[in-house]
């Protein structure tokens, strides 16, 4: 009798509200008046939170995660910051905030990560900003080190603290930065002004790199037509305010402008620059800045050279350079051969000593080849060869007499008798066919061609619950197959038994016995047959089957090894009532809440089961005969479930979980650990 199998699929999840996660927003206090009220918001503070250095700084787990517009946020688990994956710092720094600009700015500079994506994304969700590239970054930097780029979602000016989430971790790590010590948990509240969060003041030059104005001679005039024009563009999403123009040496160049008014959305302003007159001989560098109140200044640099046109001086006459006049070179031998040095020395009596090259000297290059083998009489000799890179020194040779003279050794005949079970002979591991293979040895310590086998046999390489070497199937397979169909079903005149085809079986022994009663070699049926999967029952201790009375059952698997029965697994206890027991009924089958799970590593998840009567109007059988439920699992190494129906999951894998009724009915649960 098949059962149906609901196939259950278990997946993964991932907590990530248990997860450290951190931003980059920053807020202030900005206090405005209408008419005769006044209102306080919480808006973004911009540069104002960069002028703050914290000097404790903590990694907080944040509840929740990621605060709406005027929420607020509560920050536990306060702890040593992580400054890398898997690195905590160990000492507090000086930490600060700095802005580097819009999220759209920082991907342009390949400083985007799919962490920082993902905090932008959600933090532009519960403002409702539709345009997250506007968005503004603050980077995370300890001891002026680079630690994440993220957004800060809540700042207390006044106490001196703000919430910054960003992507150290590659995920989202929270971090609560303070001026003093913190302990326990802090609950902060997120600014309620989602526009300013995007607010973005940027300009651009049409100016950049270097402007060079050339050069003139000493004494030279400026014409006002020679003056530079520059464009102050506004690239932002709002007004600039007012612009600051600054020249580094402004004794050399001049500005037509020094300030200008604030610049509207898409407009331009501009200013020339241009060299002063009568500056001395020399050339001239500067820098122009352009900058403003909360955003990033804009600079170019200029330049500009005065020439001397005064009388040149005439330079001196240079020294005539001697030319050496070598003599022969000397070579010089070490008594074995393995060098040789060159020497040459300038003959000219006017070259002195002290002028550099009198003497030169090189170590050759040896390398060396046999002359003359050695034998039994005498030794052999090397010719060692000397070579230079000096076009004045040639390549020399000297013969030594260093090969030994060789000696005469007696012939020697091997005796492979030693059977040493070491690595240095082993042929082949143990498997579970048979030990390790050996090859024999000489006491000189050759190598034979016979072997011979030492220790033990291995360890089955069960895949899939089959071993790649003998073909034997697992215990934890073949108890999975016996079981797979297993039941007990009374007829009208017998009782039948199911159960699953074992891989490798050679018979199965069904034991039925009268319940209260001891299993006994007469409660045995045999079924020598290895693909059979039922049988009949009609005798039970040699007596015709009584169909009012209870029983219990279970069945053997087996093989024959050297004529002895090997069990490969064997059934849980069955027990089962009959058609015509007035009182008690069998279950007709097994039901359960949940058909699949889906777990991680570490987990539990309890099994709820309903056991289904043939006939509503009767009683199944009590505890007194077993469990209303039983329940085992195919793959404990993956997961194990307890007598009561509570599943741990141990490790990554799939297995299925079988929930077995009084009289062997059945019901599968499937499980995946991730």
């Amino acid at each position: 009798m098949k059962k149906k199998i609901f196939s259950i699929v278990l997946s993964l999840c991932m907590v990530v509200a248990m997860m450290p996660m951190a931003s980059g927003f920053a807020w202030a206090e900005e206090t405005s008046s209408e008419g005769s009220g006044s209102t306080t918001e919480s808006t973004i503070v911009g540069t104002a939170v960069e002028n703050v250095t914290f000097t404790h700084t903590y990694d907080v787990q944040r509840n929740p995660a990621y605060p709406a517009k005027g929420g607020e946020v509560k920050l536990s688990g306060l702890s040593k910051p992580y400054t890398a994956p898997s690195a905590t710092t160990t000492t507090e720094g000086i930490w600060k905030l700095r802005k580097v600009g819009t999220y759209a700015y920082v991907k342009s500079k390949n400083q985007n990560s799919a962490a920082l994506d993902s905090i932008v994304g959600t933090v532009a969700t519960n403002y409702g900003i539709t345009d997250k590239d506007s968005m503004a970054i603050h980077e995370l930097i300890k001891d002026e080190t680079h630690i994440a780029y993220g957004v800060v979602v809540a700042y207390e000016k006044d106490k001196g603290r703000a919430c910054f989430i960003g992507d150290a971790l590659n995920s989202s790590t929270g971090y609560f930065l303070s001026i003093q010590a913190e302990t326990g948990s802090v609950t902060m509240k997120a600014g309620e002004v989602a526009s300013d969060m995007t607010k973005n003041l940027s300009i651009s030059l049409d100016q950049t790199g270097n402007l060079d104005f050339g050069s003139k001679d000493k004494g030279y005039t400026v014409d006002t037509s020679e003056a530079k024009a520059v464009t102050i563009s506004n690239v932002g999403n709002a007004e600039t305010g007012a612009l600051n123009i600054s020249v580094s040496q402004p004794d050399a160049f001049e500005l037509s402008k020094t300030n200008v008014g604030s610049i509207a959305v898409g407009g331009s302003d501009s200013f020339t620059v241009i060299p002063k007159a009568g500056l001395p001989a020399g050339t001239y560098n500067a820098t122009v800045t352009v900058s403003g109140t909360d955003l990033d200044p804009q600079s170019f640099t200029v330049s500009f050279t005065v020439n001397d046109n005064s009388t040149p001086i005439t330079p001196p006459t240079p020294p005539v350079v001697h030319t050496h006049n070598y003599g022969e070179p000397t070579y010089v031998w070490a008594d074995d051969g393995k060098t040789c040095t060159a020497t040459k020395i300038c003959k000219d009596g006017s070259c002195l000593s002290t002028v550099e090259g009198n003497t030169v000297t090189e170590s050759g290059v040896i390398t060396s080849a046999v002359k003359t083998p050695a034998t039994y009489t005498s030794k052999g000799t090397t010719t060692y060869t000397a070579t230079f890179t000096d076009s004045d020194f040639t390549t020399q040779t000297k013969d030594v007499d260093d090969i030994p003279q060789l000696v005469y050794v007696p012939v020697h005949s091997h005796d492979y008798s030693q059977h040493i079970a070491s690595d240095r002979y082993k042929k082949s591991d143990a498997t579970c066919l048979s030990p390790a293979v050996y090859y024999v040895s000489c006491i000189c310590g050759a190598k034979g061609t016979a072997t011979f086998e030492s220790g033990e046999k291995g360890a089955h390489n069960y895949v899939d619950g089959k071993c790649t070497v003998c073909g034997e199937i697992s215990k934890a397979l073949a108890k999975s197959e016996l079981s797979s169909d297993f039941e007990a079903v009374p007829t009208a005149e017998a009782m039948k038994v199911f159960w699953g085809r074992v891989e490798g079986a050679e018979g199965y022994d069904v034991y039925v016995q009268i319940c209260g009663k001891r299993f006994t070699a007469k409660s045995i049926t045999n079924v020598a047959d290895g693909n059979a999967t039922e049988t009949v029952i009609k005798k039970i201790n040699g007596k015709k089957i009584d169909l009012n009375r209870n029983y219990k059952i279970f069945v053997k698997a087996y093989k024959l090894v050297d004529g002895k029965k090997v069990i490969l697994s064997r059934t849980v206890i069955a027990h089962s009532t009959s058609v015509k027991n007035a009182k008690y009924t069998n279950v007709k089958d097994i039901t359960v809440s949940k058909n699949s799970y889906d777990l991680s590593v570490g987990t539990t998840a309890n099994i709820v089961a309903h056991s289904v009567k043939a006939d509503g109007k009767k009683q199944i059988l009590g505890d007194n005969h077993v469990k209303e439920f039983r329940y085992a699992s195919s793959n404990e190494a993956v997961a194990t479930v307890s007598k009561s129906g509570k599943i741990t999951a141990l490790t990554a894998g799939n297995c299925e979980i079988y929930v077995y009724g009084i009289n062997g009915s059945r019901e599968v649960v499937e499980v995946t650990v991730k």
